[in-house]
């Protein structure tokens, strides 16, 4: 089938590093082009927010839900109401207060030389701890834990609970970013596995705090100028986290106008991975998310129906051969068994000829392609939607970013594909 060209535009501002996030511009045209104001728009797979963020500043509603703790928090901020001048405030009062803290760590690097996890420290009458995380140890200089367990301590001293998650996605940003400008060891953090830098050196604590307040000023303009337009629409967004398969079955049937989403890749983008660097401090008393909780990342299905796992639609299982001696097999039967389950609730919960619309790229499992995009143009027609249209989209060079190797993608992508179907 040959498939029309179209072209993605202008790269768009983040308050946060996420890998494989698609534009606000195409976003917002789809949005505008399938829905009327007032429809509830859904991303099962919401990631940082854009399909969220867009719907509301379109005036339509918006349902969000993603499994990663992270990708929840980016979406709240950018999708919620604040109190401006109650922010600008707050970002003051906390930048007046970490500025004190970073004057006395400076005049006197004794204090943290020695952090080691769950150490703790004072700085005049106040004391700070490192989170107990043995994995601190390795990835964050001492410096890095001092600056981190100071900023810590006064993000969770904010009373206003939004506000609060705005500092705490700045100081995931600090972390959770292209090295050197960040607050830990962890190289290539945000795509692929992280390693540290030979040799071992970290920043001044004055240029540590420094990244800080810019990351922070970053997050306080950007909400603000959301809540421009804001202001003027009355809709909102629902950020739901948790599994996308069981809390799609809790919504209601015939209740969703139209649906975007950009859905996670088999084996490729580890979020868990480089999560867990700001999971370390933000929650340090919970286990952080592991692979198995992932659309994508699970290897399979724990449980007896795995070993009579298998492909029972003859166009997709022509599409596995390739793959059928290969280790990952089973987990991508499993993944399209996820990503079935996931559409047939889609249709469920769509209104009567309401339409979805898919944005994926084609990645690579041991060097052969694994072509998502006919995965889940088939999965559509066998779920009941009609009208299932493919088109290849390029990407400019400036946009997505993506790991590539053996189960990756064959280096930066060039190509995605808008895959839409109607109910």
């Amino acid at each position: 089938m040959q498939m029309p060209l179209l072209s993605r535009s202008r790269p768009t501002p983040r308050i946060h590093a996420y890998a494989a996030s698609f534009g606000d511009d195409f976003a917002n045209e789809i949005i505008e082009e399938h829905t009327n104001k007032g429809d509830v728009v859904l991303d099962p797979f919401v990631g940082a927010g854009t399909t969220a963020l867009q719907s509301v500043l379109s005036s339509r509603n918006a349902i969000g839900i993603d499994v990663d703790p992270i990708a929840c928090r980016i979406s709240k901020v950018l999708t919620s109401r604040f109190d401006d001048l109650y922010l600008v405030s707050a970002t003051e009062d906390l930048k007046r207060r970490l500025r004190s803290s970073e004057t006395l760590l400076a005049s006197d690097p004794t204090t943290f030389r020695e952090l080691r996890p769950g150490s703790t420290f004072s700085l005049g009458s106040t004391e700070f701890s490192v989170p107990a995380v043995p994995a601190i140890e390795f990835w964050f200089d001492p410096s890095h834990m001092a600056t981190l367990s100071v900023i810590l301590e006064e993000v969770s001293s904010e009373e206003d609970l939004l506000v609060r998650q705005a500092f705490e996605v700045a100081m995931s940003s600090c972390i959770i970013r292209k090295w050197p400008n960040t607050l830990s060891f962890a190289m290539d953090i945000d795509h692929s596995r992280p390693h540290r830098p030979n040799p071992l050196r970290a920043q001044p604590i004055s240029d540590q705090f420094a990244l800080f307040y810019r990351v922070l000023d970053r997050v306080k303009d950007t909400i603000l100028g959301i809540q421009k337009t804001l202001a003027s629409v009355e809709t909102s967004a629902r950020i739901l986290e948790g599994d996308s398969i069981p809390l799609l079955s809790e919504l209601d049937s015939n209740s969703i106008g139209f649906v975007l989403t950009s859905p996670p890749y088999l084996n490729a983008i580890d979020y868990p991975r480089a999560h867990k660097f700001s999971h370390w401090w933000l929650s340090p008393q919970e286990t952080p998310l592991g692979r198995s909780d992932y659309i994508g990342l699970r290897q399979y299905r724990v449980d007896k129906s795995t070993e009579d796992l298998s492909c029972e639609d003859p166009a997709l299982s022509e599409l596995f051969v390739p793959f059928q001696r290969a280790p990952i097999y089973r987990s991508i039967l499993t993944y399209v068994a996820d990503l079935s389950a996931v559409i047939e609730q889609l249709h469920r919960i769509a209104t009567a000829s309401s339409k979805v619309a898919f944005v994926v790229a084609n990645n690579v499992i041991g060097g052969v392609v694994f072509p998502v995009s006919i995965i889940i143009e088939e999965l559509l027609k066998s779920s009941g939607f009609s009208s299932v249209e493919v088109n290849r989209r390029t990407i400019k060079q400036t946009r997505r970013r993506y790991p590539f190797g053996k189960n990756g993608f064959a280096g930066p992508m060039k190509d995605e594909y808008l895959i839409t179907g109607a109910k």
